[in-house]
């Protein structure tokens, strides 16, 4: 009887109590549904220690205006004022410049680019027999910079000039590795539009980005002219090679089972950060990657191993919509090419395949249209 008085008692308390906490939380805007708790093996799945952020943080700090340009451009990016330039700047013979058919200059559609932080994508080609009448050839890609790609892309790239490992890469002709430049330029022209993250306080000034090919051709474009042919299986395939040398070059994580451990999710690397066919050459002998200015994500904290692999099967299928049938052929002989150049150990062979598989599946909802 005592304990049941009791209880009457305080439940009316208890609950002006309750309803007093909630009116308050409310009001403030403090109620929150907490995250459940996180098991400390997925917790530190994915995760590296952070490197190379103090240098990032030093370019950033840097007048970065100095590494930069003036086209003297002005208003909206166009193929006829990047033909102007072009004369005026002298980056191109001016042989081609005088024949229309010697030089063109192709704006990629805006649905092409989707997933890019970019506003406009050019193609400059030229016809190497030029006036004779050949295929054309490209000489660079001219990539205008989006608001936040202006304040990003150009710090990126100044740290990665700097980096010592990749420098050594950069002067190394080994067909075993990937040949990387990061001679890429950066340029001005007065859009007359003001960006949220502008390099400069001046409202009009906007940005882009020249990006010069490499020797031979795109895996992009082998494919797009002959999907089934030799050179596009030896162009895939050499890839899948190189690659996983750079990733062994690169690999750390504790426990990792490509190290000696027994844990394939802890594997890490430096990633290019986008590689999709567009960003790869091959002459016959060398890989050649560019636009590696996203490879500073990973130097600043390593990424799982897989993803370079993951991205390059899911990029072209989804937003290209290149034929699944055909690419998953061609894609095969890229991942044979990688993991037996990661192990000879069958058994690490099939986790690896596996777990890129995995992955991909994972993935694939972010890439879907």
């Amino acid at each position: 009887m005592y304990k049941f008085s009791i209880k009457i008692l305080i439940k009316p308390f208890l609950k002006a109590a309750f309803f007093t906490i909630m009116i308050t939380n409310i009001v403030e805007g403090a109620v929150q549904i907490p995250p459940p708790p996180v098991a400390r093996k997925y917790a530190t799945r994915w995760t590296q220690k952070r490197i190379g952020t103090t240098e990032y943080r030093a370019a950033q700090r840097t007048d970065m205006s100095a590494f930069v340009q003036d086209t003297g451009i002005k208003g909206e990016l166009t193929v006829d004022k990047l033909r102007d330039w072009l004369k005026r700047s002298r980056l191109i013979n001016r042989k081609f410049l005088q024949n229309p058919n010697c030089l063109r200059i192709v704006q990629v559609e805006k649905k092409e680019i989707r997933g890019m932080r970019t506003e406009k994508l050019f193609r400059v080609e030229y016809n190497p027999s030029c006036p004779n009448p050949t295929p054309f050839k490209l000489a660079f890609i001219i990539k205008e910079l989006d608001d936040f790609s202006e304040e990003t892309e150009i710090p990126n790239l100044y740290v990665l000039q700097k980096h010592p490992e990749l420098r050594v890469l950069g002067n190394l002709r080994d067909p075993s590795l990937p040949q990387m430049t990061f001679a890429e330029n950066f340029y001005s022209y007065q859009s007359g539009k003001r960006g949220e993250f502008s390099l400069k306080d001046e409202e009009d000034l906007s940005y882009f980005s020249l990006i010069h090919a490499a020797r031979g051709a795109s895996l992009y474009d082998l494919f797009e002219k002959n999907p089934e042919g030799p050179v596009t299986y030896e162009a895939f395939r050499k890839l899948g090679q190189v690659l996983a040398n750079f990733h062994k070059r690169f690999m750390t994580g504790k426990n990792c089972l490509l190290k000696g451990g027994d844990d394939i999710n802890q594997c890490f690397t430096i990633s290019h950060g986008d590689l999709n066919p567009g960003n790869i050459f091959y002459d016959r002998k060398f890989i050649y990657f560019i636009d590696t200015e996203t490879m500073l994500k990973s130097l600043q904290q390593k990424t799982p191993f897989i993803k370079d692999a993951t991205h390059l099967y899911l990029w072209p299928i989804y937003t290209r919509n290149w034929d699944k049938e055909l690419y998953d052929k061609i894609y095969e002989a890229f991942l044979n090419g990688y993991v037996n150049q990661l192990s000879t150990n069958p058994l690490i062979k099939d986790q690896i395949i596996k777990r890129i598989k995995e992955e991909i599946q994972n993935k694939k909802s972010n890439y879907e249209r």
